[in-house]
């Protein structure tokens, strides 16, 4: 298995990063994490586990500690950290409008430091190993539209068309992969984005009545997430020992919403934290009501999924494959 899990991303995987910032993006508060542990909220943005705890979970991994919970208590991350923030983007400018965030560039920087404060602790030697040996997660690209390109007066939006911009997001993206491979990342996993168009706060603000998602939104995401895999297929050819896999999360979550029932979903469309049309005009917050029957929810609120959905896709990419998990999946990763 793996040594350790090193995740990168966004609000879907952090841990509580954001609880040190001066962000609108934050989730350590109640009925946030009443599922987790004890019932505390420790900055997930869910009722339960994200993504990366349950894959990091399924490889013997407890929930690495958050880097800013690590800079501030001394914890030990010989087996990862979590360097996920809130409204982080692919592009530094994405999530501008949550204040504070940690873009993906600033993550990879605190990549680095992790190194050099793990090199001193056990040498050159076994940390090249470790990280080599190493899961990293990476969970971005829905703040680039929904905090960047889709923001009512988007520049992004008068600038590019939705092929330019998705071919903007790839470029970045591989110069981020190239940055963590010089660093010592080998064996990388990278989400797509999810169906955006479906999430209960987009149909609620672009005002649909019948409950269908928008399908405009989700065919600019499927742009995206088709370059996004010929990038994951071609860049490895380019670093021989480079291993990318991409996981499917676009099509898991939209299937989850269409089909629920075959899921064991009861509620596809309407999040369970929340108020008003489909549970996304109130966010959650402590005062907002929230469901009992949280399991039967593909989202736990009006942007994030349920910590029983992050279980199912999680399973999927760890044990599945294609085209759930390509060109492999963990299990088999972690063999190479």
């Amino acid at each position: 298995m793996y040594p350790a899990v090193f995740t990168f991303g966004d609000s879907l995987v952090d841990n509580g990063n954001n609880n040190y910032l001066a962000s609108l993006a934050r989730a350590n508060f109640p009925p946030n994490g009443c599922d987790y542990g004890s019932g505390i909220a420790t900055g997930r943005f869910c009722n339960g586990f994200t993504l990366s705890d349950y894959i990091g979970l399924f490889m013997g991994i407890d929930p690495p500690p958050a880097y800013f919970d690590h800079l501030t208590f001394n914890l030990d991350i010989k087996k990862g950290v979590n360097f996920a923030s809130g409204a982080g983007g692919i592009l530094d400018e994405s999530g501008y409008n949550y204040l504070e965030r940690i873009p993906m560039s600033q993550q990879i920087e605190y990549f680095a430091l992790v190194k050099e404060t793990l090199t001193q602790e056990i040498g050159n030697v076994t940390v090249d190993s470790l990280f080599m040996n190493s899961l990293c997660i990476i969970v971005l690209g829905s703040n680039d539209y929904i905090n960047n390109y889709m923001l009512q007066g988007s520049v992004a939006r008068s600038m590019f068309t939705p092929d330019e911009y998705a071919d903007l997001l790839i470029s970045t993206y591989s110069q981020h992969i190239l940055k963590l491979y010089n660093i010592g990342a080998r064996k990388v996993l990278i989400t797509s984005a999810g169906p955006l168009g479906c999430l209960p706060y987009e149909m609620w603000q672009m005002g649909i009545k019948n409950g269908e998602c928008s399908d405009e939104v989700n065919k600019w995401v499927q742009i995206y997430n088709e370059k996004l895999l010929l990038f994951i297929q071609d860049m490895p050819q380019q670093i021989p020992d480079l291993y990318l896999l991409y996981g499917n999360a676009f099509d898991k979550v939209y299937a989850y919403i269409q089909t629920p029932h075959e899921y064991g979903f009861q509620y596809a469309n309407v999040s369970c934290c929340g108020g008003g049309m489909y549970g996304a005009e109130a966010p959650c917050m402590p005062t907002t009501s929230y469901c009992n029957n949280r399991s039967e929810y593909v989202f736990w609120d009006r942007f994030h999924p349920s910590d029983r959905c992050n279980l199912l896709i999680s399973s999927y990419f760890v044990s599945g494959a294609a085209p759930d998990i390509l060109p492999m999946n963990l299990l088999e990763l972690a063999i190479k």
